[in-house]
């Protein structure tokens, strides 16, 4: 049996939904806070890792989460974010790999 865990879910939701308003503007409470809340909840259920989806600015807490918890990620994807550390935005070139399969896929 799979086991699901998304911020937004009832289950756990999000901090400032109204279980705890922050101070408008001061929500006192970082990304580095929801990876790690991240990593007590997998505790908590005695989910040693996890295949991790990351949308938008959940993307980046979930590159975090790969970054700062390799141990809790057996899978990352990530959809519609951007890179969550800095760096100088270029992506390196596709390794033949990639290539070949995906040419194969590609062809009429």
């Amino acid at each position: 049996m799979g086991h699901e865990w998304d911020t937004g879910d009832a289950l756990c939701g999000r901090v400032g939904d109204g279980h705890s308003p922050p101070e408008p503007g001061r929500p006192g409470y970082t990304g580095t806070d929801l990876v790690g809340d991240a990593t007590r909840v997998l505790d908590a259920y005695g989910i040693p890792a996890a295949h991790v989806v990351g949308v938008s600015a959940g993307g980046a807490l979930a590159q975090l989460l790969a970054l700062h918890y390799p141990r809790c990620v057996l899978s990352l994807v990530l959809i519609s974010t951007s890179s969550a550390v800095p760096g100088n935005g270029e992506l390196p070139a596709p390794t033949g790999e990639f290539i070949v399969p995906v040419r194969h896929v590609l062809a009429p």
